[in-house]
């Protein structure tokens, strides 16, 4: 059996490097949340989340102290989770360790128990000790930059929509650059998912400034 430590290697958390991931949690009924998130690993075996106050995940995890991270490199599972959260019961399953379910879409999922809570102005920090991680997809995948473009569009995404209402340069300067990402993917990214994605999400941007 392979060691948490050489799992956490594997899959690419190295020591400080940020892995966007998608973070499943439950809350007391079992209702499940989706939500994505940078994660971090601090030490051999601790992983954190840096979560805001008001997340749904940060309330699940203060209730149930577990939660899974699933690694996950389909974009249009971002944008999902992002925008839509509109999964259904079937696209989970339950995992070996924790109560919490995993997405059956992912490469792979590691079950954490949360271990601290650190809060500091509007962030919490949680500490995270994985239990289990497995690993559903062994194929090696290669490194594309349509897949980056399209992820950090919906990063800025969610800034333009906490932006808009407050600050309109910072707003167009986030919008210039999903443009840019936007030229970049109809020209360089065939696949399909990720002109979908880039489409779909100028669409919902526009629909935002068209609210009054």
């Amino acid at each position: 059996m392979q060691l948490i430590e050489d799992l956490l290697d594997k899959l690419g958390f190295k020591l400080n490097l940020i892995i966007e991931c998608i973070v499943t949690t439950i809350d007391q009924t079992g209702k499940i949340n989706v939500a994505p998130m940078g994660v971090k690993r601090v030490s051999s075996k601790i992983l954190q989340l840096d979560i805001f106050h008001d997340s749904k995940t940060l309330l699940n995890l203060k209730s149930t102290r577990e939660a899974v991270i699933n690694v996950i490199n389909d974009i249009t599972v971002f944008y999902r989770a992002l925008f839509e959260n509109n999964f259904s019961q079937n696209e989970f399953s339950k995992p070996n360790k924790i109560n919490t379910p995993y997405l059956k879409q992912a490469e792979a999922y590691i079950e954490v128990i949360a271990e601290d809570f650190f809060t500091k102005d509007v962030i919490t920090t949680v500490k995270l000790r994985p239990v289990a991680i497995t690993i559903l997809k062994q194929y090696p995948r290669g490194f594309s930059r349509c897949d980056f473009a399209v992820l950090e569009s919906l990063i800025h995404a969610t800034r333009i929509k906490a932006f808009m209402k407050t600050d309109k340069s910072k707003t167009q300067e986030l919008l210039e650059l999903i443009r840019h990402y936007y030229e970049y993917v109809t020209r360089r990214c065939p696949e399909k998912p990720y002109r979908e994605v880039m489409s779909r999400l100028l669409e919902l941007i526009h629909s935002w400034m068209n609210e009054k």
